[in-house]
């Protein structure tokens, strides 16, 4: 029985390293991060945000993104389990969370992960200014699969598709008549 413990620990740490590997847990938390965890505010106020590559934006909630790539179904579920505020002074804090990550294709966990988060929050006036990093911390589950070409390549085009929509607004005929007009340019 000690055998088949050990078997199965070893081969847990292999397939940890494997993910490593394949970078798989900064791809997952980056993609959550600068895409799907925007996904239900743009399809509410901006649904021309949202990459067409995306279809049937399904249920966003604040914690959950579930949508449907090449006829697989992908849900990140994002949880927190702990958070601490750090006030540095009366106009700054960090708060310090730890969170789980869970990525399912077609309602098969095939990744989850533990990350620590840190968002500094500074008030000048009566503006707030916050920005966030997130770090993988460990790897609670794996499956190695396509869904990982998958990713990478939603997160490319993801990317593209965003860069473009920033283009777009920033080369707005409207939007730089106006910058002209307010700054004196001919």
């Amino acid at each position: 029985m000690a055998n088949d413990a050990d078997a199965i620990r070893a081969e847990v740490e292999r397939r940890k390293r494997r993910a490593n590997e394949l970078q798989v847990p900064s791809l997952v938390a980056d993609l959550y991060h600068d895409l799907f965890q925007n996904y239900p505010a743009w399809a509410r106020e901006y649904p021309d945000r949202l990459p067409k590559l995306i279809s049937e934006l399904e249920h966003p909630t604040k914690r959950i993104v579930e949508f449907t790539f090449k006829r697989q179904k992908f849900s990140f579920f994002w949880k927190e389990e702990s958070s601490e505020r750090i006030s540095h002074n009366e106009d700054s804090d960090t708060d310090i969370m730890r969170c789980r990550l869970i990525l399912r294709v077609n309602e098969k966990r095939v990744f989850e992960m533990t990350v620590r988060g840190e968002r500094y929050i500074n008030v000048r006036g009566s503006q707030v200014f916050a920005s966030s990093t997130w770090k993988p911390v460990n790897i609670q589950s794996f499956v190695e699969g396509p869904w990982i070409d998958d990713l990478r390549e939603i997160d490319r085009l993801g990317r593209q598709y965003l860069q473009m929509a920033l283009d777009k607004t920033r080369n707005d005929p409207s939007k730089l008549a106006d910058l002209k007009k307010r700054f004196g340019i001919d």
